[in-house]
């Protein structure tokens, strides 16, 4: 056995250990809880380091933040054209599988479009420290409400969903 196969299996394990570990919070901190959380997270990290010229920083954070609304009006669009539920913390009230517009590109745009909010948010700050929650937040995002939502979807829609699950990328 390699060392790469060695260090896979304990990537592994470790993973295994943190979802057994987050498994009783799953469906339980809203993605706007954790927004927040994240976001006053950069906030202090911010005050830490030097900042960026605000030119450059104005500019990333409009950029990212007219994407991140077009997605996530994009996304409750499709919800609200479709007559069913957008709320995170009710996924199992979702009456209709949404797979057209933007759903066809992500399933899970509304959290994309946070991401990217996020990043701009980041990049208002300016400075690279802020920008260090994010991967916490996307592993969390995932762990504790996308994949509880897909099992719920997966039970809910069957095969139809494993089929959509199949064609489309969760995030991008």
């Amino acid at each position: 056995m390699t060392l790469i196969d060695k260090l896979k299996m304990r990537v592994v394990a470790l993973e295994q250990r943190v979802a057994e570990w987050l498994a009783p919070l799953e469906l339980m901190i809203l993605p706007a809880t954790l927004t927040v959380i994240t976001a006053l997270v950069m906030t202090l990290l911010s005050l830490l380091l030097q900042q960026w010229p605000l030119p450059l920083r104005a500019v990333l954070f409009f950029c990212c933040g007219a994407v991140s609304i077009t997605v996530g009006v994009a996304a409750l669009r499709q919800f609200r054209r479709h007559k069913t539920t957008w709320r995170p913390d009710k996924p199992q009230l979702a009456m209709v599988l949404v797979t057209t517009g933007i759903y066809r590109r992500s399933r899970n745009p509304m959290y994309l479009a946070v991401l990217i909010l996020l990043v701009g948010w980041g990049f208002w700050l300016g400075n690279e420290a802020a920008l260090l929650p994010l991967p916490l937040f996307f592993y969390l995002l995932t762990r504790l409400q996308i994949i509880p939502e897909e099992r719920l979807l997966t039970q809910k829609f069957g095969d139809r969903y494993r089929r959509y699950c199949e064609q489309v990328r969760r995030w991008l």
